[in-house]
């Protein structure tokens, strides 16, 4: 019970219930990758081998290397097992007929001394019809002499044809064909893999070599289609041998690894692939079609297509002819592009090249048949279409060379080319706009390009597109005045006129003036009375009309000597008599006062 309740028992269950609370948080895209586990397994058969030394020696090798970690991550799997199946001299392993291989990504085939039984050819050939990926490891002739031959009677079953031939060369290291199929056009990290002495691959059909020696390009490595399977084939064992780490560099190392890895993924793939009907080498015959300004090909399903990713047009790899507008420069036509020529020539195993286009002329835009062919390819204003030919099909594409179209500038107007551009030799209309009030049109004016207009003078008139931009005006003056002088009359003291809003006067004259009475009169009554003009009514002012009655005598002063009161006409005179008088008074009054002084 102490045991039990000890310390150490509750710190671990502490532990596990931290770890119950973390996967909890966890969300469950991230506890599907822990439950998940994508596994896969590789045979490695070697029925019986002559040397048990050599068996000792490099099948656990073989095994070790490609179950590392490093090889699963570049095969694309989380972890590789490896069942060794091995014989021995007294008890050789087969197959019983009753094996099921489907279960193995990839099986190595290991130096093998003792021909193969029909069964096993039959076991091994159903695999391959699965997909799968057969590694037949032999080494350099001197080495291996009767299992390679074993390896090359297996293979001719199948329709295989190779040799290991002898060769005994020194240390070599061998070079990655990265165009190979199960390269897919990209190098591997060291991109170069480290051998002893090598046997050379001589072969015949279809075939790619996947390594090959640097120095005497000796093939090493050979891949072959089979059925739906692969059939590679391997002279030298060193390469991947993990015992002998002073043999290899890191790089080295990790190309084997890669390699590998490639191998295991690819036969992966492939196995999948025929379990979705598709047969990964399956051999395409291609039909071809014209389809406008595309040559198509398609697989045929006469051919076993099926499964095949061309088969059908829909399905079916272009290639596609574009040519563009363009305008005239007095260079060679330019404009043509051929979209998808690698891939289609890689696919279909053409030749097709873009100096293949022939070039047509023709009278109509857009038109692709008939015409008349040209040795090269235009430089002249025109109509064209652009031709090319594979395997019976052909694409055409319409492009036209235009002259260069200038803008058309045309101030106080309009043209009637559209979007005011036109080419040279272009006959060109321009009109005035409507002018403003109290102006008329004059003429155009030409600001800039060397152009001649046909009426300078019209509001309505055309010139000739020159090789430039053009820009025009036009010019208003004052319109021609039309007097209107109204019914008003104008007048001054003299005369009186009708007048135009310009100033201008129209029968101007002087006044006719008459007297017009506006009060009469009376024998006590002032009147008034002024002068009018009989044509304009000018008026001039009124002027008093005399009373009509006698006038009463004024009374007499009672002092005939007095002056008449009112009457101020001698006025000034007494002002100037009183200042000299007031002067001889103050000057007598100062002179008297200095006499007494003295």
């Amino acid at each position: 019970m102490k045991e039990f309740c000890g310390k150490g028992y509750l710190k671990r269950i502490a532990i596990f219930m931290i770890f119950i609370m973390v996967l909890t948080m966890l969300p469950m895209n991230a506890l599907q990758v822990y439950a998940k586990s994508n596994k896969a397994k590789i045979l490695i058969w070697s029925p019986y081998i002559l040397q048990t030394e050599i068996k000792k020696l490099y099948a656990p090798g073989l095994e070790e290397f490609i179950s590392k970690d490093e090889v699963a991550g570049y095969a694309g799997v989380d972890s590789i097992s490896v069942d060794l199946k091995e014989g021995a001299q007294d008890n050789p392993l087969h197959f019983t007929g009753t094996e099921d291989l489907s279960q193995y990504g990839l099986i190595i085939v290991l130096l093998p001394y003792e021909s193969l039984t029909d069964t096993d050819v039959s076991v091994l050939k159903n695999y391959l019809n699965a997909g799968g990926r057969i590694v037949l490891q032999g080494e350099r002739d001197g080495f291996a002499r009767y299992e390679n031959k074993v390896l090359s009677d297996f293979a001719g079953q199948l329709g295989v044809t190779f040799q290991i031939t002898i060769h005994d060369d020194d240390q070599d290291n061998a070079i990655i064909n990265k165009d190979s199929d199960i390269m897919g056009g990209q190098d591997l990290v060291g991109n170069e893999l480290e051998y002893r002495a090598i046997g050379e691959i001589t072969y015949s059909g279809d075939a790619q070599v996947i390594a090959k020696s640097v120095d005497k390009k000796y093939p090493f490595i050979v891949d072959f289609p089979v059925q739906k399977g692969r059939i590679t084939v391997m002279s030298d064992v060193n390469w991947w041998h993990r015992r002998s780490p002073m043999l290899h560099t890191p790089a080295q190392l990790q190309s084997a690894q890669e390699l590998w890895g490639k191998f295991l993924s690819n036969s992966i793939k492939n196995m999948e692939a025929v379990k979705n009907g598709i047969n990964p080498n399956h051999e395409h015959h291609f039909n071809y079609i014209s389809q406008g300004n595309k040559i198509l090909a398609y697989c045929d399903e006469a051919w076993g297509a099926s499964g095949c990713e061309y088969n059908g047009i829909s399905n079916a790899v272009a290639v596609t002819l574009l040519a563009d507008d363009t305008f005239y420069s007095g260079e060679a036509y330019s404009g043509i592009t051929v979209e998808g020529i690698d891939t289609y020539n890689a696919i279909t195993k053409s030749n097709l090249d873009k100096s293949q286009v022939s070039f047509y002329q023709v009278e109509i835009k857009g038109t692709t048949s008939g015409g008349i062919k040209l040795e090269s390819a235009p430089k002249e204003k025109g109509h064209y279409y652009a031709a090319i030919t594979s395997n019976g099909a052909q694409a055409v594409a319409a492009f036209s060379i235009e002259r260069l179209a200038h803008s058309i500038t045309i101030q106080n107007g309009t043209t009637e080319i559209a979007d005011s551009k036109a080419e040279e030799d272009t006959i060109v209309t321009i009109k005035a706009d409507p002018a403003p009030a109290g102006k008329v049109f004059d003429k155009w004016v030409v600001e800039s390009g060397n152009i001649t207009l046909a009426d300078a003078n019209s509001a309505t008139t055309t010139f000739t597109m020159p090789d430039s931009a053009v820009s025009v005006k036009a010019t208003y003056t004052d319109a021609p005045h039309s007097h209107s002088y109204g019914n008003e009359w104008k007048s001054d003291a003299d005369k009186h006129w009708h007048e135009c809003s310009c100033g201008d006067k129209s029968e101007e004259a002087y006044h006719t003036f008459t007297w017009v009475v506006d009060k009469e009169a009376t024998a006590t009554e002032k009147g008034s009375k002024h002068e009018e003009c009989e044509v304009c009514q000018d008026k001039k002012a009124a002027v008093e009309i005399p009373a009509t009655g006698t006038p009463t005598e004024p009374a007499k002063p009672e002092n005939p000597d007095s002056p008449q009161t009112g009457d101020n006409s001698h006025m000034a005179l007494w002002i100037a008599l009183l200042f000299v008088s007031g002067a001889g008074v103050i000057g007598t009054t100062v002179y008297g006062k200095k006499k007494r002084a003295k």
